[in-house]
């Protein structure tokens, strides 16, 4: 199973991406929902961007979209988080990014992100690459039993793959490649 996950940032015609996309591909498809590059404390005005622009993913038949909301001690801002699922379900499936990989106690944290009804967690375990958090990932995915997914990502590889799923039981792998769409706006 293969999902593009479409993690374009900050950009001036996010809608004309989103839209190429969706009539390039016939796999689904994930937007991310961030409203700025660095951490991952938003402002009252970004979050109520972010519902903005799930509201636009929908409109554009998006599958589903990728976001991370952490408070200032680096815990998974309930509040904010809620407010996104809301906004995003039922049409939209829902991943929290990254941004996990920064909280204090992951397990807590997973918990927390079944309760609010978030579909699957992007993690390698912690800062780095999965390959360095193998049993942290095992814990998680264990612990999650079905009731979230756990995306394990971050350095995973055609030469690491098999190790990782093996000692993690991972049943959803991320790896990334970079590339840009053809466009009349970049001249390319």
């Amino acid at each position: 199973y293969i999902i593009l996950y479409l993690m374009s940032i900050i950009t001036n015609n996010k809608s004309q991406e989103i839209t190429r996309c969706l009539t390039k591909v016939t796999i689904p498809v994930h937007v991310m929902v961030r409203p700025k590059a660095g951490n991952f404390v938003y402002s009252k005005e970004e979050i109520a961007q972010m519902l903005e622009e799930i509201k636009q993913a929908k409109s554009l038949g998006a599958n589903g979209v990728v976001f991370g909301v952490l408070d200032l001690n680096n815990m998974i801002d309930k509040y904010a988080t809620e407010l996104l699922v809301k906004a995003s379900k039922p049409e939209l499936s829902i991943t929290f990014h990254r941004a996990f990989d920064y909280i204090p106690d992951h397990n807590a944290g997973l918990e927390t992100l079944i309760t609010l009804g978030v579909d699957r967690v992007l993690t390698s375990g912690g800062p780095g690459s999965a390959v360095q958090h193998l049993p942290v990932l095992q814990k998680l995915i264990s612990q999650a039993a079905g009731r979230i997914v756990v995306l394990v990502g971050g350095g995973v590889r055609a030469h690491n793959y098999e190790e990782i799923v093996s000692k993690t039981h991972a049943i959803e792998l991320h790896s990334s490649t970079s590339f840009q769409l053809k466009s009349s706006l970049n001249k390319q």
